[in-house]
């Protein structure tokens, strides 16, 4: 497992210089950029927002009464709390783009 977070961990590393390094080489101006930023992270959101809803009509339908059933329901409540923390921060990023128009 440790194995594999770190591989994870040091893949969006890696993905997010290599957007940095594609965003200061980029031929596109700033304010473009922004632009463009500002709508796929409203995307995103959007999708995640979607996800969320998905999830939590699934979460109050799942019956909690053996093993397995708790098993899924602990994955549930971790996928909402990591859904509800993207959301926060894409909202972050949002108004924060937004401020630099």
């Amino acid at each position: 497992m440790r194995k594999r977070s770190s591989g994870i961990i040091t893949l969006l590393i890696g993905l997010l210089l290599g957007a940095l390094i594609g965003m200061l080489f980029s031929p596109v101006g700033g304010t473009t950029m922004r632009s463009s930023l500002l709508y796929q992270l409203r995307r995103i959101a959007q999708k995640i927002r979607t996800l969320f809803v998905y999830v939590i009509r699934l979460h109050k339908h799942v019956i909690t009464n053996n093993n397995g059933k708790i098993a899924s329901q602990e994955v549930i409540d971790r996928t909402i709390e990591k859904a509800k923390k993207l959301l926060e921060e894409a909202k972050t990023l949002s108004e924060q783009l937004d401020k630099d128009k």
